[in-house]
């Protein structure tokens, strides 16, 4: 009734066939990249909103009606952070910039 196929030989391995039958299994080639590289591929200007949202944050606690003992200290430490963040935020968009050039 139905015509049956000639049988087909494999050339290869059983290993071979083990990765092909594993969706999963991670696979190793030349366009691997380090988590690093992802992280610069995929770094944004959104990133600078961070600092941005610290150094606002810093200003508010600076202006509040409701003073305390200690409360400038915090905003200027805010500050200070915001500042640091922005600068280290800065160094790694020029490293995206020259090391993933057209992105």
């Amino acid at each position: 009734m139905f015509a049956q196929l000639p049988s087909q030989t494999s050339t290869m391995s059983s290993e071979e066939k083990m990765e092909d039958a594993n969706p999963y299994a991670e696979r190793k080639g030349p366009q691997e990249q380090s988590w690093g590289m992802k992280t610069l591929e995929d770094w944004t200007t959104m990133t600078f909103m961070i600092p941005q949202g610290t150094a606002i944050l810093s200003m508010c606690l600076f202006q509040l009606q409701w003073q305390f003992e200690g409360l400038q200290l915090i905003a200027t430490i805010a500050w200070l952070f915001s500042i640091v963040v922005y600068i280290l935020f800065l160094l790694i968009y020029m490293a995206k910039i020259y090391m993933v050039p057209g992105v």
